[in-house]
């Protein structure tokens, strides 16, 4: 294959397309035959290969349209700042 990205086209297969077809971790474990430890990492490798694989609170999902793909960027987004504050603290005390 010529890209990284497609190396993972496969996973096309068992993530649905558009939010409303979100799958959970667990479910694509079942399905692959993984575990849902493998599917967290094959996900993570495929986003870090430029899949744009998206997800909420019911699992993994191929965005539909440009507001899913807004959605989830503004979800990152949020998760970042509350890594970022929690994190403070800590970094006032090692400075």
């Amino acid at each position: 294959m010529s890209s990284k990205a497609e190396q993972f086209k496969y996973l096309e297969g068992y993530i649905g397309v558009g939010k409303s077809n979100a799958k959970s971790q667990k479910a694509l474990a079942e399905d692959m035959g993984v575990t849902p430890q493998t599917v967290k990492h094959v996900i993570t490798e495929a986003r870090r290969a430029g899949v744009l694989i998206a997800s909420n609170t019911k699992g993994y999902y191929y965005a539909e349209t440009m507001e899913e793909m807004q959605e989830f960027v503004n979800l990152l987004q949020a998760q970042a700042k509350t890594r970022n504050d929690t994190a403070k603290p800590f970094m006032r005390e090692i400075h």
